[in-house]
């Protein structure tokens, strides 16, 4: 061959190769993408393990629907003292239970009709376009002559726009959206006599706070109603006599210098605060005074409480009191060797020490018989799959009744997520962290890896069951099927363990929490060799998108790529922020450090954000701000906008941010390489 044309095909070979190379890459990438997504939909639609019990009234029995096993499929009754278990048809189920006083209750559109016991009508509640009416589980008296029903007034509270841009004649409509330091909605009590008819609103100064219905005194009749400061530094317990609405104050908790309840309280966490005592003598609340999660015994004056728990662990809630035995049965975290695990516990109702009932490591929910001699107890861990055991009030084993189908997960070649154990940024405080890694996963390889992100003072993210219980577990298990290791870290600031350890942020969010993750990695990395820390990513959604801007804005030396979907913000709703943060006009430097908007020149690496234009979550104001910042600093970045999107959109527009957050991930860490 001719010296000229063997140049030639030499040259050719060099401009062909390197694209041949990138053809395959791509075609590896979209591979990966469809296994990721199979491996996603595997996790979420994970059968069996957790049964979920109908008691028989009358009899200690239940049915349930298997959803595993060689009864899956059909209903099974379960004769809980023997623990033999057969198949009924659907005809022969028992009544399902109703919600209490649901007969009492008839609503017509807008309107919703009281009834006394005669069906005449005993009260009316008009919805309003800026007031509505709330009727809970806990608003009836046990003897039904009492409702208690909540009211919220919008009017003069900030609202956000939501655009509809489905057709060329947009439209608009506002979301009600107190945001930090505006005013907050009005709420009010009001206390229904469905046996006389009649309302009266209770007299209460309800500034600046949140209400909630917490149940009924027995007798003589009293309405438990919780009221919290919109800083969450003061909480109390009110009694309310339904015959004159005259309150009384059972219990006042005020910390000046931090929170008594902060955001896992206002969203749910308050219906575990207080517990009745079946006898009538008093009622049981949970207080953090000493450090940690414990239960006091009140009496009905509120004076001298007993404190029934003790000890460096946190109870969580009450299952059962049982006057007959004078034991409380409760889910504590009292394992000092796993500090997340929850077990259920017995302890005297006078107080003492506690002794377990379920000895398997992991997380446990349970869920006693009417009668209190049996009980069922789901549980697992992260590489244990679920199972349901039927046990005696004593917790010794009657029966298995179920175990998870893992069969989906396994053709997947599914790998558990490994926990480990870091210190934080201060080298002493102990944090729990889980890896993901690929199907495929060869130790002898190297891998980029991604810190997906959730921190702050919210939830406790980390995932500490079999199932992924949250949505971010199933993207984070997915993401690593992209040829990744994925990292989840719960640093300071979360909640979980003792009140210090959450106090650790308190009005500072934002100013840690980098620090902590970026010493987890590195912990995690030093007895993993196939973590590649030169290409760390970091990605989350919702607060986890603030911190993964936060991550690539005040550690831009560690992670080289970021993607921060529907990220928060400090200035965002009332009850989410001002509980941890204070409120503004307070503590105006703490949201000024906050703030990812001053940071926005550092931006060194790739960067996407994605939004829904319907977020009332996170609203979408709070990327074009961010938007603003980084074109004020001549700073590139990509954007996923989804018209129409909700916080968390659903398929396929769901499906789509989850393939564009692998498809970038992949694509950025895998080609950034090693940096010199």
């Amino acid at each position: 061959m001719p010296r000229h044309r063997t140049a030639l095909l030499i040259a050719l070979l060099a401009v062909l190769a390197p694209a041949a190379g990138r053809a395959q890459q791509v075609a590896d990438i979209e591979a990966r993408l469809e296994k990721a997504e199979r491996y996603h939909e595997a996790l979420r639609t994970l059968a069996g393990g957790r049964v979920r019990p109908v008691w028989v009234p009358g009899e200690e029995a239940f049915v349930y629907r298997a959803e595993a096993g060689p009864l899956a499929g059909q209903w099974v009754r379960v004769d809980a003292l023997r623990g033999t278990s057969a198949a009924i048809a659907q005809e022969s189920l028992p009544p399902q239970p109703s919600p209490p006083g649901l007969e009492r209750l008839d609503r017509r559109g807008d309107t919703l009709r009281i009834l006394r016991a005669d069906g005449g009508e005993a009260a009316r509640l008009v919805e309003a376009p800026d007031a509505g009416w709330e009727v809970g589980p806990r608003g009836w008296h046990p003897g039904r002559r009492w409702l208690a029903v909540g009211r919220t007034d919008q009017k003069g509270v900030h609202t956000v726009p939501v655009i509809d841009y489905s057709s060329p004649l947009e439209q608009v409509q506002p979301a009600v959206y107190p945001k930090s330091g505006s005013p907050l909605p009005v709420q009010s009590i009001h206390l229904v006599d469905a046996v006389a008819g009649g309302m009266r609103e209770i007299s209460l100064d309800t500034r600046d706070a949140y209400l909630w219905i917490a149940g009924w005194r027995g007798d003589p009749a009293e309405a438990l109603v919780i009221r919290m400061t919109r800083t969450g530094k003061a909480l109390e317990l009110l009694a309310v006599d339904p015959r004159n609405g005259s309150s009384r104050t059972l219990v006042r908790e005020e910390r000046p210098e931090t929170s008594v309840a902060a955001l896992d309280f206002a969203t749910g966490g308050w219906v575990n605060q207080v517990t009745v005592l079946p006898d009538g003598s008093g009622f049981l609340w949970f207080s953090e005074r000493d450090g940690w999660r414990h239960l006091y015994r009140y009496g009905w004056d509120g004076a001298a409480p007993r404190q029934l728990t003790r000890g460096a662990f946190p109870v969580h809630r009450v299952v059962r009191v049982d006057s007959a035995s004078g034991q409380i049965h409760v889910i504590a975290s009292a394992d000092a060797a796993r500090p997340y695990d929850q077990h259920l516990y017995v302890l005297p109702a006078n107080g003492g020490a506690l002794r377990t009932l379920t000895r398997e490591p992991g997380m446990h929910d349970v869920q006693f018989s009417p009668s209190g001699r049996t009980f069922l107890d789901v549980h697992s861990t992260v590489d244990r799959p679920y199972a349901t055991d039927l046990r005696r009030a004593d917790g010794s084993a009657i029966a298995r009744l179920e175990v998870a189908d893992t069969s989906s997960l396994a053709a997947l070649g599914h790998r558990p997520p490994e926990p480990f154990t870091a210190r934080a940024a201060d080298g002493t405080t102990a944090i729990h962290g889980v890896v993901y890694t690929p199907a495929d996963f060869d130790p002898s390889r190297r891998y980029p890896v991604v810190d997906y992100i959730y921190a702050g003072p919210f939830i406790s993210a980390v995932q500490k069951e079999y199932a992924p219980t949250l949505g971010m577990h199933r993207v984070a298990a997915s993401l690593a099927q992209m040829g990744l290791v994925v990292v989840m870290v719960d640093g300071r600031g979360t909640p979980g363990r003792d009140k210090a350890f959450q106090d650790v942020t308190y009005g500072r969010v934002g100013q840690m929490e980098i620090a902590d993750h970026v010493a987890a990695l590195r912990a995690a990395a030093e007895s993993r060799p196939w973590m590649d820390l030169s290409r760390a990513g970091i990605a989350g959604h919702s607060w986890g998108g603030y911190f993964a801007l936060r991550g690539m804005l005040t550690a831009p030396e560690f992670f080289r790529a970021g993607y921060a979907g529907a990220p928060g913000d400090l200035t965002e709703l009332a009850v989410i922020n001002e509980p941890h943060m204070g409120m503004p006009a307070e503590n105006p430097e703490g949201y000024e450090r906050g703030s990812n908007l001053p940071l926005a020149a550092n931006l060194a690496g790739p960067l996407k954000i994605m939004h829904g234009t319907s977020d009332v979550n996170a609203p979408f104001s709070t990327t074009m701000r961010m938007i603003g910042a980084f074109i004020a600093a001549n700073r590139r970045f990509d954007l996923l906008v989804i018209p129409g999107g909700p916080h968390n959109p659903p398929d396929p527009a769901g499906r789509f941010y989850r393939q564009d957050l692998r498809r970038f991930m992949a694509t950025q860490l895998q080609g950034i390489g090693n940096r010199e």
